[in-house]
């Protein structure tokens, strides 16, 4: 054994822990534009807003529509593209 921690290893366990905690975890690919449930439209997308919005409003249901959308779009917001 050559004692050095691959990025792949190191992935793998940091998955693990996350799933242990009760996150559920889904592959890259799977959400991708092209993907069989796909949750982004394009590579650019950095957040994946369907599921921003899901937690804001289960999170804080009183909050007006309007403030979380505005909030949706100032994580959304993409500095190259000024």
């Amino acid at each position: 054994m050559s004692g050095i921690i691959t990025e792949s290893e190191i992935e793998e366990h940091a998955l693990q822990l996350l799933q242990n905690a009760g996150y559920d975890y889904i592959h890259g690919p799977d959400i991708s534009p092209e993907g069989d449930c796909a949750e982004r439209t394009t590579y650019s997308d950095m957040i994946l807003k369907d599921r921003v919005r899901d937690a804001i409003s289960r999170i804080n249901p009183d909050i007006p529509r309007n403030a979380r959308e505005e909030s949706i779009e100032k994580l959304s917001f993409h500095p190259h593209r000024i």
